[in-house]
């Protein structure tokens, strides 16, 4: 009957260190959740789609802007080869202030739309929705980026002769997550 109660007794310790822990590492997950959130939704989302969002966990008082840009340009520099990265990684390059990446997300648009189902596949389409957002196209070119912007459609050469005639007039705005046209 001892041996039975100590039995007892230790598994109610051990799930209360198990419950303590775990309640240890959702308030660490919320602290995280508070820093990361100036980011803005979209450079989000691209940490999501590259799975890196477990992992990115910047020190306490950094800069979160450059340590986004910091975390950018390991993963490029670690998934140069990869596939899927590969589409969403140059809207993470365009969303830490990186123009020339534009031309990238162009170049990799897909040869047909990609249907969002209640969100899933919407890493497919975040290039092309973030870069309709983010940059100041007109509202013509920002209809249904994820279905009309594909590989040699009108859409992707019209975006491209967008941006090459204003790309010298583009300026980063880092709180805003947004490109403005300079004056």
């Amino acid at each position: 009957m001892l041996k039975a109660f100590s039995n007892w007794l230790e598994r109610r310790r051990a799930r209360a260190l198990e419950l303590q822990m775990e309640e240890r590492a959702r308030a660490d997950k919320l602290r995280l959740q508070k820093r990361v959130e100036p980011l803005g939704h979209l450079r989000l989302c691209t940490l999501d789609c590259t799975f890196s969002s477990s992992y990115f966990n910047p020190p306490e008082g950094s800069d979160i802007f450059t340590a986004y840009r910091d975390h950018v340009a390991r993963l490029s520099s670690e998934w140069r080869d990869e596939d899927f990265p590969d589409r969403v990684l140059p809207v993470m390059r365009l969303l830490s202030g990186d123009i020339s990446a534009a031309e990238q997300v162009l170049d990799r648009l897909p040869p047909e739309p990609h249907h969002v189902d209640h969100g899933s596949g919407f890493c497919f389409v975040l290039a092309q929705r973030a870069m309709a957002h983010i940059l100041p196209l007109p509202e013509s070119l920002k209809e249904k980026p994820g279905q009309t912007w594909l590989a040699g459609s009108q859409a992707q050469a019209d975006v491209r002769a967008w941006l090459e005639e204003h790309r010298d007039k583009l300026r980063w705005d880092e709180k805003e997550g947004v490109y403005h046209l300079a004056e």
